[in-house]
């Protein structure tokens, strides 16, 4: 399970800004410049479900699909479907039926439409009339069973036709396969009129750069391989995995750019942004990149490269029912049914494993539905 998104839905593609060229590269340059790489690595098309969250799940072979067709990135398609609407299971107007609160966009990937703004009529005119059909180049069967599926096609409303209509639109604005400026510049102008839509582009670009590596992660791109499972059974896995590992503790150890800038250099720092394609520093983890990952490749939305004491406000209050995460201004660790995990002087070089810790000073929070 992952931490839910809310929806942004923001009317954007009717009026996507036509930047002179060399502005808009600027602009992307100082947005990108903080996230401080490009993934230089092929989009993956072949990736199984099991590593992202359960929402995208249903959905996996149609962004590869698409993203095949149309030669985008399958990762970009999926952060922008979560960011819109959760993976079209959003409760707000105009994500199953009718118009968003601005009254001009519907459907899964919140598509302007100007008339026909009902799931049985499927919506007609705006930006959606030019894409509506992008479904027909699809290979794959169409899914049996997703949500937002109706019998009326095209539908702007139907999570398949809506993500075709995306890879097509996204391959229009000059995406393409790679999580690169290009992309990010076909972001900035389907999320609205750059400069104003960079913030809502870089959201999305970092997402899909997250939800890539949770996908690398599980198809044993990375060194912990593929666990399935229920999340409970997910963060256990990964914990005693990572505890294999036998790997030191490293200040900064887990905050690679790339999962979220970090605010230092050591020699931790370094490797994990110079570690292209590999889930985390081989020299070392600190207490709270520790958790981080933990979390991540169970399914959890990352944090980012935040320090232990930022954790209460990165997760839901409180004791979990399994796992609760104990946080203060200098360390952090978690407990799953009362055990102890993270980084201990009682650990192989103080680094990740089971160690009993004490929680007295400590602020408790937890994973959503942990």
């Amino acid at each position: 399970m992952s931490v839910a998104v809310p929806a942004l839905q923001v009317a954007r593609h009717s009026r996507a800004a036509k930047l002179a060229p060399g502005i808009l590269a600027v602009l992307l340059l100082m947005i990108v410049a903080p996230l401080a790489i490009i993934s230089s690595q092929q989009s993956t098309q072949d990736f199984g479900p099991g590593g992202l969250p359960a929402g995208a799940q249903p959905f996996v072979a149609v962004y590869q699909d698409a993203a095949q067709a149309f030669h985008v990135s399958p990762f970009l398609l999926m952060a922008v479907h979560e960011d819109e609407t959760n993976y079209s299971t959003s409760t707000l107007a105009g994500v199953t039926d009718g118009l968003n609160f601005a009254g001009c966009c519907a459907g899964p990937m919140q598509f302007s439409i100007t008339s026909a703004a009902s799931n049985t009529a499927g919506g007609s005119g705006g930006t959606w009339a030019t894409f509506a059909n992008a479904y027909n180049k699809a290979d794959a069967p169409r899914p049996d069973d997703y949500p937002g599926r109706y019998g009326h096609h095209p539908n702007v409303y139907d999570s398949h036709d809506a993500i075709y209509a995306a890879a097509s639109y996204f391959r229009s604005l000059g995406a393409g396969p790679q999580l690169d400026t290009r992309t990010l510049g076909a972001l900035a102008s389907y999320k609205g009129t750059p400069p104003a839509s960079l913030p809502y582009a870089r959201h999305d670009y970092q997402r899909a750069q997250e939800l890539q590596q949770l996908a690398a992660a599980d198809t044993g791109a990375g060194e912990l391989g593929n666990v399935d499972g229920t999340p409970l059974q997910r963060v256990v896995a990964y914990a005693n995995k990572i505890e294999a590992l036998k790997l030191p503790y490293c200040w900064a150890g887990g905050h690679a750019p790339k999962l979220g800038p970090s605010a230092t250099a050591n020699d931790c720092w370094r490797q994990d942004a110079e570690a292209a394609g590999r889930t985390f520093s081989d020299t070392g983890l600190d207490c709270s990149g520790s958790l981080r990952w933990l979390l991540t490749l169970a399914g959890f939305r990352d944090p980012g490269g935040i320090g232990s004491g930022a954790f209460p406000s990165a997760y839901d209050s409180g004791p979990g029912t399994h796992v609760t995460i104990w946080s203060n201004a200098e360390h952090v660790f978690l407990t799953i049914d009362g055990r102890g995990w993270g980084t201990s002087g009682s650990n192989y070089s103080h680094g990740p494993g089971w160690a009993q810790h004490t929680t007295v000073g400590f602020t408790a929070s937890h994973p959503h539905g942990l």
